[in-house]
């Protein structure tokens, strides 16, 4: 892939790619991943468990009692699918306490984490955020319901492919990702 293609940004509101589908993949059995389709060849909706109740302990018992208090950070990290942003194999860990991985060596923020850089940021509803290291996604994610736009930078080709399609699939339509690498 050039340089230029290569910098080319991927909106996450934009419509499937050549090769991509739009349909919907919903059906018994869960998600699509459960039926062999990776996050980065799709754009459509999958059937998956409701774990609103997860992400509500999550904010509880890991990320309230450790002083993170702003409000529209607490009410972000409970609106945010984890699940989504890891892969099919860590799916049963995504509210744990600890980084998973996602691929390509690189790992998903312990929440705690995420909840408390973006405190510390303190993002206004108007804002528009610059994230360096996009991984899955999920920080951007959680920082676009708290700021107007995000725009999310990633040097992994796969991972910033992923990240774009899956944010699109799941309709955070005011995040985009950049693959670049900062050196050219």
């Amino acid at each position: 892939m050039g340089a230029q293609a290569r910098r080319r940004g991927m909106r996450a509101g934009a419509g499937p790619r050549r090769g991509q589908t739009a349909g919907t993949l919903a059906g018994k059995g869960g998600s699509c991943y459960d039926r062999g389709q990776s996050a980065g060849n799709h754009l459509g909706v999958c059937a998956m468990p409701d774990r609103s109740s997860d992400r509500q302990l999550m904010v509880a018992s890991q990320i309230a009692p450790r002083g993170v208090a702003d409000a529209r950070v607490l009410d972000a990290m409970r609106s945010v699918p984890r699940e989504e942003f890891v892969p099919p194999a860590q799916r049963a860990d995504a509210y744990a306490d600890h980084p998973l991985p996602i691929g390509s060596g690189q790992t998903i923020s312990q929440p705690y984490i995420v909840a408390m850089m973006l405190e510390a940021a303190e993002i206004a509803p108007g804002d528009r955020v610059l994230e360096i290291g996009a991984g899955s996604g999920y920080a951007a994610a959680v920082a676009s319901r708290l700021a107007a736009g995000v725009c999310a930078v990633e040097r992994i080709g796969d991972l910033a492919r992923a990240a774009a399609a899956r944010l699109a699939r799941l309709g955070y339509g005011n995040v985009e990702v950049r693959h670049d690498d900062g050196t050219g």
